[in-house]
């Protein structure tokens, strides 16, 4: 009687688990096993079921929880079957404390009570696998060991791409933060959900909020800012580059890149900004979202104007 035995159907469908012998995942072609039960009887069925197997040679047996953990203390298993009714330990407790404990180790919980609901919480505590005393024999117990090492490794590896999954976000999150371009994330009601420093910053300047607001509140535009009904209800917003490059990409899901933008955004100078804005559908925690960049160009504009008057004096003294 195994439990979550179909989650290692093989490529072919078989719900043959590997074999125990040259497995990866054992030690010196066999597992290193420990068996902690109290009861005489049980504890001699159990080797006896191991001997028949071939595996009583990599086998130890205790009695109690902390006579098990101080085996494995001493040395590791590679699976463990642990009583839920020890003398120092009842339910769970003992599955808590090995998975903790000893994590690398596979570990069924054996039991004489047929109970599904307590099967189901000694997996969610960490075992492979859940055992009825009364109905253990030499093949349902290999079955079993099989299963709770494949599905340990399976265990491992899923954990292992997870780590690396959020060792990329925060890597991700890094580089965004670090940006030296201004860049927000809108959610779909084209509402900030993210910003960058540099984007912070810019709102800062202009004395403005970032989060839950449009963009052109966030970025403090006049014409959003001087009407009461924010960005988009300016008589001026129907010709604003910006907003009809986020509105585009929002209805088409398509990219634009290097969009020229000229916003009045309330910076104190009095002049207007110019902007050079991309904007990228993206996938964010599982929302799709918008990513706007805005290049600030005023300064680089500002200098091609100058050095285009410039030019325009020296071909007059030439002429």
């Amino acid at each position: 009687m195994t439990i979550l035995r179909a989650a290692f159907q093989g490529q072919n469908g078989s719900t043959e688990p590997p074999s125990i012998r040259n497995n990866p995942e054992t030690t010196q072609g066999l597992p290193r096993i420990l068996v902690i039960e109290d009861n005489p009887g049980d504890a001699r069925l159990l080797m006896e079921h191991l001997r028949e197997l071939g595996l009583d040679q990599s086998a130890r047996m205790e009695q109690t929880l902390s006579a098990g953990r101080a085996a494995l203390a001493a040395e590791p298993a590679d699976v463990i079957l642990v009583d839920l009714g020890l003398p120092d330990s009842s339910g769970l407790h003992a599955v808590r404390m090995l998975h903790a404990a000893f994590p690398e180790a596979a570990l069924i919980a054996l039991t004489g009570q047929a109970d599904l609901d307590v099967a189901t919480q000694a997996i969610q505590e960490g075992a492979q696998d859940f055992l009825l005393k009364d109905s253990v024999t030499p093949e349902t117990l290999e079955r079993s060991i099989r299963f709770s090492l494949q599905r340990l490794k399976l265990t491992r590896t899923i954990e292992r791409q997870l780590e690396q999954i959020t060792e990329n976000r925060r890597s991700l999150e890094a580089i965004f933060d670090a940006a030296p371009v201004p860049m927000l994330v809108l959610d779909r009601e084209l509402a900030v959900v993210k910003a960058n420093s540099a984007a912070t910053a810019e709102a800062d300047r202009a004395r403005g909020e970032t989060y839950g607001q449009t963009i052109g509140n966030a970025l403090c535009c006049l014409n959003a800012v001087n009407d009461d009904g924010g960005c988009g209800a300016g008589p001026n917003c129907e010709s604003c580059a910006l907003r009809a490059t986020v509105q585009a990409v929002h209805a088409d899901n398509r990219r634009r890149s290097s969009v020229p933008c000229e916003l009045p955004i309330d910076t104190g100078t009095g002049r207007t900004t110019s902007l050079l804005v991309s904007v990228a559908p993206i996938n964010a925690d599982g929302a799709s979202n918008l990513l706007v960049c805005l290049q600030n160009m005023t300064e680089f504009f500002a200098a091609e104007r100058r050095v285009e008057r410039l030019n325009r004096l020296l071909r007059t003294a030439y002429e």
